[in-house]
């Protein structure tokens, strides 16, 4: 390439004028062209030239700088015969030997036609940030005016400056040796390499006072140490450079000039004596910032720079348009995310990735970014992506949205219909409702939205029917959802909206509502020519349960501007829905429709559940009026192992009210407590520690109540000895949900509360009350002798006479599976919260939770 330059340069320095400068332009055209190229300009101009073949030109020496390039591929190479040429140089050639401005205007005028019909311009992909440490550099003395930290670990050849002052006025500017030390007049060698910067001063500071009283000391970081590393792989200048203290894997990567075309921006190596130390991904850094891989060097470390492994290339409309490489990025998505995703004008709907397959061949997919076969396509090594730009106007576009396997934009015509754009089930998720499709149509640009309304089965079975609905420019269809009535409300509101935001007074809102046993009751919009049944259809369809010989359509009208009537149409549903005219009536905005439910359909549904010691224990259906006396009957009766007395029957409406007190309860305490803790704050004698202590115990208590799970027991007795009980709990009403659970026969007897050790102790029916406690090692200092209470198996309550317990009487029959409750003695406890209400509530829950266990209902 040199010796064609030169050549050409020959060809016109014969023509002596004034001299010509060349441009930058002009130089670099001419640099870009190929020998062969070269060679026809130069022969070009050949036939003017005035020179002697045999004539010589002497040739400026050192103007032509080898520098190395890259190949495709990657290796470096440095022949002769494919020398660069130096710009600067090539200006002082063309300057020293171009004579003729005439004839060198028109020679680069028509070389500039040349090059650029020859080369026209291309735009390059670069490994995306491959200007951030792009450059060579100017200097490669290390940077040392920079802070240092703290935590900054001292090294040989690091400057400490020590300033004294006070009793005592010197400087010293001391450097660590080789043997780490630092020599300080007065004190001798003092061994600081390895220290941090911090705790160097604190140690010297320590050491320096030993100079007399009065003597101050200011410590500070004077030149840092320099050390040599190496740079080395696919770095652009590998090499040895010496580098500061402070300097980290990015700052060698700097002072080295960067990274080659081929290297691997996310693998950067730190090994030392061979070890790999810390690897850097520089993506953290330029996409989050994230520095906390950079690690410090050390004297004698290797930053090594593999070559690129797996690399894509993303152009077109993203953001950051380059080479990516790829690490942990499999789908197209990630792999686009990286670009910084898609820019304003790219269109997701068109992206290609281009793949060599095999040897000379090359495969193109088309994908779309918005379908989850888009998102996930599978990126490997070498693809090229593209992503294309939306062009023109939309006008001629409808919008597909909803239960659809694949939404966007389709392009439409005056001739198509919803079965050219669905034409197939594959189109639609599994929880498509293909009898509910809306059509949002704006016929005018900024103009008023319609709603209409298609069953795609209907479309289907007969194309030429209605619902095989016209489509138009701008057109937006839903298709809702059949299972999901959450998602089916929000895509409806979504079309409902946009009718809130354009009703006026002679505009009024289009919405219709339907209520009762339809699959998803709610407000709809009012489509064109709706009728009853259409309703119907976009409500998912009647239920079961829905009445067909009778269905209310409540209307609204404004009579004279002044009054709004409300006037009830009686319509048969049945014949509605067959299409009858007179019963499928047309649908007027605030329209209201109300569909009966079949009288008693819940309770023809209502189940309840026996357990535990019955014949025939399960699932059984009742009916209105149904006893607990016939679901005994039907269960066939207790057996021989049953305890009746001990029967536990819970209801649902029980368990909600006793989970509302139980919250309300909570409420209550954790107000109250907060509130006494106020209260007594400033009361003297008041202990903080014992205060917080309350606090935390009543939070824990609250939190106790909320997470106890409601029971809604009713105590009921199924006793013989109690018959009047007996009667009243066989003639109970049945209600849906109940549960009925008879234990087997309890042998033990619980006691809990202030005792010595809370137990359950074998039944014997000869001990009393008092030789229970007396098993539990007898009540505690705490205790409530008065308020003792024993709890049945039925949940029902029975006080224990604290006149009995005093006269030692045994006349206080206990029963299989009775709880006896030892409560605590609110009085001695401290006032600073309301004790009473606490220990009532950790009773009810405990003694619940006991006697359930008891009886064997809970484990």
């Amino acid at each position: 390439m040199r010796i064609l330059l030169v050549g050409f340069l020959i060809l016109v320095s014969s023509w002596q004028v004034q001299a010509f400068t060349p441009t930058e332009e002009q130089i670099q055209m001419f640099q870009s062209l190929s020998d062969k190229e070269k060679q026809v300009l130069i022969e070009k101009y050949q036939s003017g030239s005035a020179i002697s073949t045999k004539q010589k030109v002497e040739r400026p020496v050192d103007t032509v700088i080898p520098l190395s390039f890259e190949r495709a591929g990657g290796d470096h190479v440095n022949d002769g015969a494919q020398l660069q040429i130096n710009s600067k140089a090539d200006k002082e050639i063309l300057k020293s030997v171009l004579k003729d401005e005439h004839l060198s205007e028109s020679l680069f005028s028509d070389f500039n036609n040349f090059a650029q019909t020859k080369l026209p311009p291309k735009e390059k992909l670069h490994p995306f940030g491959y200007k951030l440490f792009a450059g060579m550099p100017t200097t490669f003395a290390p940077v040392s005016s920079i802070p240092v930290p703290t935590d900054y670990i001292l090294g040989v050849g690091d400057q400490i400056k020590i300033n004294l002052f006070g009793t005592k006025n010197e400087s010293y500017d001391l450097v660590v040796d080789r043997n780490g030390q630092l020599n300080i007049p007065s004190l001798g060698p003092v061994s600081v390499a390895g220290l941090s910067f911090n705790e160097a001063k604190v140690f010297l500071t320590d050491k320096l006072r030993t100079l007399g009283v009065g003597v101050e000391t200011s410590i500070a970081m004077g030149e840092l140490r320099s050390f040599r590393v190496f740079v080395l792989g696919e770095s652009r200048t590998p090499g040895s450079y010496l580098v500061s203290g402070m300097a980290t894997m990015t700052h060698a990567l700097y002072v080295s000039g960067g990274l080659s075309d081929i290297a691997s921006y996310r693998n950067i190596q730190l090994k030392r004596r061979g070890k790999l130390i810390k690897t850097l991904d520089l993506y953290d850094l330029m996409l989050r910032g994230d520095t906390s891989d950079d690690t410090r060097l050390q004297p004698g470390d290797t930053v090594f720079i593999p070559r690129v492994q797996k690399q894509v290339s993303i152009q077109g409309e993203v953001l950051k348009p380059a080479l990516y490489e790829l690490k942990n990025e499999n789908s197209l998505s990630s792999v686009i995310g990286l670009a910084g995703g898609l820019s304003k004008n790219g269109y997701s709907k068109s992206v290609t990735v281009s793949r060599i397959t095999a040897p000379e061949v090359r495969q193109s997919f088309s994908l779309d970014l918005n379908a989850d076969k888009g998102k996930k396509f599978h990126v490997e090594n070498g693809d090229s992506i593209t992503v294309a730009k939306v062009e023109g106007e939309t006008d001629d576009l409808v919008k597909l949205s909803g239960e659809v396997s694949l939404e966007g934009v389709f392009a439409v015509n005056s001739d198509t219909k919803l079965l050219d754009v669905l034409s197939s089930r594959k189109q639609f998720t599994n929880d498509a409702d293909l009898e509910a499709i809306l059509i949002k149509r704006q016929t005018d640009i900024a103009g008023k939205y319609s709603v209409q309304s298609a069953s795609w089965l209907k479309a289907v079975a007969n194309p030429d029917a209605k619902d095989n609905i016209g489509l138009a420019p701008r057109d937006e269809l839903i298709v809702l959802s059949k299972k999901d009535a959450e998602l089916r409300k929000t895509q409806v509101q979504v079309v409902i909206d946009a009718l809130d935001k354009q009703e006026v007074l002679k505009a009024p809102n289009t919405k219709v509502l339907v209520n009762g046993p339809v699959k998803f009751p709610g407000s709809y919009p009012l489509t064109e020519g709706m009728h009853v049944s259409d309703l119907i259809a976009l409500g998912g369809g009647l239920l079961p349960s829905a009445m067909l010989q009778e269905v209310e359509v409540v209307r609204y009208q404004v009579i004279d501007g002044e009054k709004r009537q409300i006037k009830t149409l009686t319509l048969n549903l049945e014949k509605a829905i067959a299409g009858d005219e007179k019963n499928n009536i047309a649908l007027q905005s605030y329209d209201a429709l109300s569909i009966k439910r079949v009288t008693d359909w819940e309770d023809a549904s209502s189940v309840v559940v026996v357990k535990g010691e019955v014949a025939y224990p399960g699932t059984y259906v009742i009916k209105p009026g149904d006893t607990l006396e016939n679901l005994l009957t039907r269960a066939g009766g207790f057996t021989e192992w049953a305890a009746p007395q001990n029967v536990v029957f819970t209801r649902e409406s029980l368990k909600d009210k006793e989970r509302q007190e139980m919250d309300a309860m909570a409420d209550e305490l954790e107000k109250n407590l907060l509130f006494s803790i106020k209260q007594n704050s400033g009361t003297e004698g008041t202990n903080a520690n014992s205060a917080q202590a309350l606090v935390a115990l009543g939070q824990s208590l609250v939190q106790k109540v909320k997470e106890t799970p409601a029971v809604g027991r009713l105590v009921v007795g199924l006793n013989p000895e109690e018959l009047e009980r007996y009667h009243a709990t066989l003639q109970l009403e049945l209600r849906n949900g109940d549960e009925l659970y008879i234990p087997k026969r309890a042998n033990e007897i619980v006691v809990m509360g202030e005792v010595s050790r809370p137990a359950s102790l074998l039944y014997q029916k000869n001990l009393s009350l008092q030789d229970y406690l007396k098993q539990s090692g007898g009540i505690t200092k705490r205790a409530d002798d008065e308020s003792i209470y024993v709890v049945r198996g039925d949940g029902s309550i029975v006080p224990y006479e604290a006149g009995a317990f005093s006269l030692m009487s045994n006349d206080f029959v206990l029963k299989p599976g009775d709880t006896i409750v030892v409560p605590m003695d609110v009085e001695r406890m401290s006032p600073l919260v309301t004790w009473t209400a606490v220990t009532k509530i950790l009773s009810n829950l405990a003694v619940t939770a006991a006697t359930l266990q008891t009886l064997g209902v809970i484990n």
